[in-house]
C-alpha cells in the first residue's frame, strides 16, 4: 500500500468540487458516478439549492437529496453527464472494516478555496469522538467540505467548521466521520427514487481569483510592482561614480571647508 501523500491530490483533485449558495461558498466531492456529491451540512446551511462548480468551465445546478445537522452531511445530485470524466471518492460505506484513527496520526484534506488552486492541506488527530475527529486542520476560506485522507488513501471523513456552542478555541476544524456520512448517503440514495432528475444545464462560471501565498485565507493582497533591472552600461556608470565620490570624500583633509572663527 501507497504510505506517500503526495499521490492523493493528482488522484482526487479532480474528484473535489466548489459549492456556491446564496450565503455561503464551501467544497465538496463527488461520491458516485449518478452524480452524488458529498459535503457538510453546516457549511451550505438551510441552502435548498445549490451551484456545483467542477472545473472553471463548468458549473451545474444541484438539488439537496439529504441534509442531516446532527451527522453533519448534505449529499446532493446534480447531473451525471456533468462529471461522467470525473472518478468518485470511495467512502468504502459497502465494507465492514474502517480505516483506523487514533490521536496523532496524521491525516490530509483536499479543498477547493474561494481563491487560489485546489490543493492538500495536513494536519494531526487532536481527539477522536464518537461522531467526530478534532484536529489542527487549518483551511483555506471555503475550502471546508472536503474528503479526509489517511497517509494511505483511505477516506475517514469531511472536514467541516466548528459552531461556537461546541465550545472550543476559534481557528479548529471538525472531521465529520465517515459512517455518519455513509447513512447519510444511505437516505440520499432512497430519496433519488422519486426525486426530479437535475437539471443539466450550464450555469454562468465565477471568475479566476489569484491569491498571494501571504493571503491564504482569500484576503485581498496588493501586488507591487518590481522594479525592472537596469542596463549593464547603467549599473557600470553608477559602480564608477559611487566610487569616485568614495575617493573624493577620502582625499580631503580632515576639517578642510569649514570656516576659521576669529
Amino acid at each position: 500500500m501507497e504510505t506517500d501523500p503526495s499521490f492523493l491530490v493528482p488522484q482526487w483533485r479532480d474528484s473535489v468540487v466548489a459549492l456556491w449558495t446564496p450565503n455561503t461558498r464551501a467544497s465538496g466531492f463527488v461520491i458516485d458516478a449518478r452524480g452524488l456529491v458529498a459535503t457538510s451540512q453546516r457549511v451550505i446551511g438551510t441552502a435548498t439549492a445549490v451551484e456545483v462548480q467542477i472545473t472553471p468551465e463548468t458549473k451545474v445546478a444541484a438539488s439537496v437529496l439529504a441534509a442531516d445537522p446532527v451527522r453533519d452531511v448534505a449529499v446532493l445530485w446534480i447531473d451525471p453527464k456533468a462529471v461522467a470524466s470525473v472518478r468518485p471518492v470511495p467512502l468504502g460505506c459497502a465494507q465492514a472494516a474502517k480505516p483506523s484513527v487514533a490521536d496523532g496520526q496524521e491525516l490530509f484534506t483536499i479543498g477547493a478555496p474561494l481563491r487560489g488552486q485546489k490543493g492538500m492541506t495536513s494536519g494531526t488527530v487532536s481527539r477522536v469522538e464518537p461522531h467526530a475527529i478534532v484536529s489542527n486542520l487549518r483551511l483555506a476560506l471555503g475550502s471546508a467540505g472536503g474528503p479526509v485522507f489517511t497517509a494511505g488513501g483511505g477516506v475517514i471523513g469531511i472536514t467541516s467548521i466548528v459552531d461556537d456552542k461546541d465550545g472550543r478555541s476559534g481557528g479548529t476544524f471538525r472531521v465529520v466521520r465517515v459512517d455518519d456520512a455513509c447513512d447519510v448517503v444511505a437516505s440520499a440514495e432512497k430519496m433519488m427514487k422519486n426525486a426530479a432528475p437535475p437539471d443539466g444545464t450550464r450555469l454562468p462560471v465565477e471568475p479566476a481569483a489569484a491569491v498571494s501565498p501571504e493571503h491564504p485565507q482569500g484576503r485581498r493582497a496588493t501586488t507591487r510592482r518590481q522594479p525592472e533591472p537596469l542596463p549593464d552600461v547603467l549599473v557600470r556608470l553608477r559602480r564608477r561614480l559611487h566610487h569616485a565620490r568614495a575617493r573624493v570624500r577620502r582625499s580631503v583633509p580632515v576639517g578642510a571647508g569649514r570656516g576659521t572663527r576669529a
